[in-house]
């Protein structure tokens, strides 16, 4: 059974993870430290998840600036939203320092902790 389903295309490792992996970056807007882990969660290799995420157009100050100003605009308006944002930034996978830069070029105060 396995051998018919290879040979049918269904079993691709290479193929999951770049699909897996466009979509947890255009969709979830996860960054790739994010992406790999789960990537590595799903049992796929590292050198295959390495390949997927070099697919991936990576700018995270950019990509937490367009967030901001698009999807989370309504959400800056106090301290406790701002540490809401800043947390799911980072759950998302994104490094403190490219927030910091994010809320910076966005002329946000970023909450103290």
């Amino acid at each position: 059974a396995i051998e018919k389903l290879d040979y049918l295309g269904y079993i691709n490792d290479e193929a999951f993870a770049t699909e897996y992996a466009g979509y947890l970056f255009e969709v979830k807007k996860y960054d790739v430290k994010r992406i790999s882990y789960e990537l590595k969660l799903k049992g796929i290799d590292s050198e295959i998840a390495s390949n997927a995420l070099k697919t991936l157009d990576n700018e995270p100050i950019l990509r937490i600036i367009e967030m901001l100003r698009t999807k989370y605009y309504n959400k800056t308006n106090s301290e406790k939203e701002l540490k809401k944002l800043v947390n799911r930034f980072v759950r998302m996978g994104y490094s403190y320092s490219d927030i910091r830069s994010a809320f910076d070029e966005c002329e946000l105060e970023m909450p103290g902790y």
